[in-house]
């Protein structure tokens, strides 16, 4: 699978028995919607809604953002704009696309707490 960013060839990474999609060339993660579910768990953030993975009721983003083709059908994906974070989500719904900093971004947005869970949940994938 190919990085949606700069096309590098995207690794499987492992942590806490979740498997997601990781460009080591500029940090990127790609994540589908079993992943998602898994992270939710493990972070225990159920509070954050499904509308990143499977909602129509997304606002789409105005951006100048350069558009990402889908790793998985290669198609273009919509950007979307989630508690002010822009993704890119393919359209066919095979999973959703976080530029560096977008996850930890989107999964601490709304917390008062100054503790970053992607931090500790995904350790030294952040830490650069």
């Amino acid at each position: 699978m190919e990085c949606p960013n700069c096309n590098s060839v995207l690794i499987t990474i492992e942590r806490n028995g979740v498997e997601v999609e990781y460009c080591t060339e500029c940090k990127g993660f790609w994540l589908n919607v079993d992943e998602w579910e898994l992270i939710k768990q493990a972070l225990n953030i159920q509070n954050k809604t499904d509308d990143i993975m499977l909602s129509n009721d997304c606002v789409k983003a105005d951006t100048n953002e350069r558009p990402k083709n889908c790793p998985v059908c290669f198609e273009r994906m919509e950007k979307i704009n989630v508690s002010g974070v822009v993704l890119d989500r393919c359209l066919r719904r095979h999973g959703v696309w976080f530029d560096k900093d977008e996850l930890s971004k989107y999964i601490n947005s709304g917390n008062d707490t100054n503790t970053d869970n992607t931090v500790y949940f995904l350790g030294e994938f952040f830490k650069n």
